[in-house]
């Protein structure tokens, strides 16, 4: 299996620039994926929330988001009956790598979600880029 999560860090530096935060508000847009993202003991804030299609070991990015200061996050623009994986990675000391990340039904099952979807929320937990990364089946 590729090493996904290192892969998909190094393509946000570039991806993210154009991305704003996203808060959960009322309804779900049609286009949107919608929840918060957690961390035991400390902020999901700044999380780099990513929904991507998967083609076996490849995770196609379909749209990323920033998580706001209580973990909310929208990730619009996606594809209405499109089933996504949704994940999260955390650079806390900024040196470029992700020192959390968490996949939403967890790195051993991902749960595949299409817009509009509200609730979609997951914990980040410890780990290099390495060990991150989910094991997706189909």
């Amino acid at each position: 299996m590729k090493q996904l999560f290192a892969v998909l860090a190094g393509a946000l530096v570039v991806a993210m620039t154009a991305c704003g935060g996203g808060g959960a508000g009322g309804g779900v847009p049609d286009d949107a994926i919608q929840g918060r993202v957690s961390l035991l003991g400390g902020s999901a804030k700044g999380t780099q929330v990513i929904a991507c299609t998967l083609e076996g070991d490849t995770c196609n990015l379909g749209g990323t988001a920033e998580a706001g200061s209580d973990g909310s996050y929208r990730i619009p623009g996606l594809k209405s009956g499109q089933k996504y994986v949704v994940l999260g990675l955390l650079d806390a000391d900024n040196d470029g790598q992700p020192d959390y990340g968490g996949v939403y039904g967890g790195p051993s099952n991902p749960t595949q979600v299409s817009p509009p979807k509200g609730g979609v929320d997951f914990t980040l937990s410890a780990g290099s880029s390495q060990s991150l990364r989910p094991s997706f089946k189909r």
